[in-house]
């Protein structure tokens, strides 16, 4: 089967009226882009990312580039969650590279990944920042369509993701589930559990009370298992383990929350999703 091509190019920019705006976006289809929309006061561009195929499928190349200039602010979202079809050979292959330039804002909040029977994909998500830029990046993949009874029935999921800031490497994460080689709910992967879900947050300075706060969430949600880590005093990444979407949505929801109050210093908006 040939292989697709997709790729997008996207470029925030902030205008002299503080409204940040896409000052270039270039798309090849199966992947395309929607005018961005304005739910916050400080000019935030929310936009979707859209895969009008449905999903991705055996073969697909899909490459992302993202620039958040200095002092613009951006939200990145998808109405909903990425769907991997079956595949009767070979894989998908999705490559995301994103720089957040000085002064600069990404919310980078795709919905969670939906690997479905006899699929396989590779994904590659690079994050170059400038030391006063400023991240909350989030991720999470579930066993496969859970309401049919799929659980780990793909055949490989890869997803590494890179963080530089001002050039340097300072967290690099790998995972690779393989359920036919080896039980993803076994010990030392995800101990019984089917979700597994990731969070990135960098800022210069993070508050050290946010450790404090996010770990409260997990305590009063013992229906999901989590913790947070500072890696450095600029970046901390915080791990959450489940077995229903809807608590770990509610978990990652919660967590969207105190980021965005300790961070931003401005409350979560409603996004509406199809």
């Amino acid at each position: 089967m040939k292989n697709t091509l997709g790729t997008l190019n996207l470029i925030f920019r902030k205008r002299q009226n503080g409204k940040t705006f896409l000052a270039s976006q270039h798309y090849r289809l199966p992947l395309q882009v929607l005018t961005p929309f304005y739910s916050d006061d400080d000019g935030t561009a929310f936009v979707y990312l859209l895969n009008p195929s449905g999903g991705i499928l055996q073969g697909d190349v899909l490459e992302t580039d993202v620039k958040v200039e200095s002092d613009a602010r951006g939200f990145i979202t998808t109405p909903s969650a990425n769907k991997f079809y079956k595949m009767d050979e070979g894989h998908a292959t999705l490559t995301n590279r994103i720089r957040v330039e000085k002064g600069g804002v990404l919310e980078y909040m795709p919905e969670y990944n939906i690997p479905f029977a006899q699929s396989s994909v590779v994904q590659e998500t690079e994050f170059d920042l400038d030391r006063e830029a400023i991240l909350l990046a989030f991720d999470m993949i579930v066993p496969g369509r859970i309401e049919k009874g799929e659980l780990f029935q793909y055949d490989l999921y890869t997803s590494n993701t890179s963080i530089r800031v001002d050039g340097r490497l300072i967290a690099r994460e790998v995972a690779k589930i393989q359920p036919k080689a080896k039980d993803p709910q076994g010990m030392g992967i995800l101990e019984g559990n089917k979700i597994y879900g990731t969070v990135f947050l960098y800022h210069k300075d993070l508050n050290p009370e946010l450790r404090d706060a996010i770990g409260e969430i997990f305590h009063a949600r013992p229906e999901v298992t989590g913790g947070i880590t500072y890696l450095t005093e600029s970046l901390a990444v915080v791990k959450l383990l489940g077995n229903h979407i809807h608590d770990c949505q509610g978990v990652i929801q919660e967590i969207w929350r105190i980021a965005r109050l300790s961070i931003l210093g401005k409350d979560v908006v409603r996004m509406r999703k199809y």
